[in-house]
C-alpha cells in the first residue's frame, strides 16, 4: 500500500518556507522558482484586500503550526479501509499541498491524484476561476489560523473511508422492483447543495478520478465542493482511482468559504463564521457517476 511520507513532506515545506517573513513575493520565489504566479498574486490581493502584512501573518502562523507537526505517514487507500485525521493534521497536509511538497504517488498498479496548485497552472493563471479557487484556499488558511478554530475545531476528527460493494451483492438494476424508501430527496434549482444543512449526506457526482485527480481553473459541482470544503482536497492524494463498485465517504468536513456563480462565473465569497462545532455536518459521498451503458443493456 502506498503511503504519504508526511514527515518528509513537512521537512521539505519548512525548508522552502525558510525562517524569514513569508511575504507574497517570497512565496512566489519559493514556489514559482523564478516564474510569475499571477493567479496567486491576484488571489492574495482579493482575499487580503491588498494588505500583505495580514497575509504574512497568516503564512507565518501556518509555518509555526507545521513545525510542531507530529504526523509521520498516512496510508493511501487503494482498497476498502479508512483514515482518521484531526483537523490540525488535515491543515498540516494541506499546507504541504499548497507548498507543493506532497509528491504524486501513482504507480503502475495505482493511479493517485495530485493536489498541487502549481503543476497544472492554477497559480500562474489570472483567469477569474483560477483566482477564485486559490482564494478559497486562502480563506481556509485564514480560518485555521484563528483563535476560534484553535479553540473549537482543531482537534475534531475527520474520517476518510473507502468501501466497495461485493460483486455478488450488486442488485440486478434492470430487473429490480425494489423501491427506495426512507430517503428524503430534495430537488431545487434555487438553492446550493450545501445550503441544506439538515441533510445527513451530500453526494459528489464524481468520475473514477476524484476531482479528475488534479486542480485546474474549473468549477464543476465537484470542484466547487472541494474548494469551499478545503479538507476534501485530501481525497486527491488519499484515494486511488475508484472502481465501479467503490464509494468514498468523508465525515465531518467543514465549510470554510461560500461562493457565487458556477463554471466560468464561479467566485469565492468569504465566510465570516464557521458552523458551530456542536452541529452535525453532512457526510460527503463520492462515487463514479459516469454511466457505462453496456452494463445496463
Amino acid at each position: 500500500m502506498p503511503t504519504i511520507q508526511v514527515e518528509k513532506c513537512v521537512k521539505n515545506a519548512l525548508s522552502i518556507m525558510g525562517k524569514s517573513p513569508l511575504t507574497p513575493a517570497a512565496i512566489e520565489e519559493q514556489i514559482g522558482k523564478g516564474k510569475a504566479l499571477a493567479g496567486f498574486r491576484k488571489a492574495v490581493q482579493v482575499t487580503f484586500k491588498e494588505d500583505e502584512d495580514q497575509f504574512t501573518h497568516v503564512a507565518n502562523k501556518l509555518r509555526d503550526s507545521l513545525s510542531n507537526s507530529t504526523l509521520t505517514e498516512v496510508p493511501v487507500l487503494t482498497d476498502p479501509g479508512e483514515v482518521n485525521l484531526t483537523r490540525a493534521e488535515c491543515r498540516d497536509l494541506l499546507v504541504c499541498g499548497f507548498w507543493n511538497t506532497i509528491p504524486k504517488l501513482s504507480t503502475e498498479a495505482h493511479e493517485i491524484g495530485d493536489m498541487s496548485m502549481v503543476n497544472y497552472g492554477v497559480f500562474h493563471d489570472r483567469d477569474p476561476v483560477a483566482v477564485a479557487r486559490i482564494s478559497c484556499f486562502l480563506e481556509y488558511f485564514k480560518h485555521v489560523t484563528s483563535d476560534d478554530w484553535a479553540t473549537n475545531h482543531e482537534q475534531s476528527t475527520l474520517t476518510f473511508k473507502r468501501d466497495s460493494l461485493k460483486a455478488d451483492e450488486e442488485p440486478s438494476w434492470k430487473d429490480s422492483q425494489k423501491k427506495i424508501s426512507k430517503v428524503k430527496l430534495h430537488v431545487s434549482s434555487e438553492n446550493a447543495i450545501e445550503g441544506f444543512s439538515k441533510a445527513t449526506s451530500h453526494v459528489d457526482f464524481a468520475n473514477r478520478r476524484l476531482q479528475i485527480h488534479k486542480n485546474i481553473a474549473s468549477a464543476t459541482q465537484e470542484e466547487v465542493l472541494f474548494s469551499i470544503k478545503q479538507e476534501l482536497m485530501l481525497c486527491l492524494p488519499l484515494f486511488s482511482t475508484l472502481r465501479d463498485r467503490d464509494v468514498v465517504a468523508v465525515t465531518n468536513s467543514l465549510q470554510y468559504s461560500s461562493y457565487s456563480g458556477y463554471l466560468e462565473t464561479f467566485r469565492c465569497v468569504p465566510l465570516e463564521k464557521l458552523q458551530p462545532s456542536h452541529e452535525p455536518l453532512p457526510t460527503i459521498l463520492a462515487m463514479d457517476a459516469i454511466v457505462s451503458y453496456k452494463r445496463f443493456k
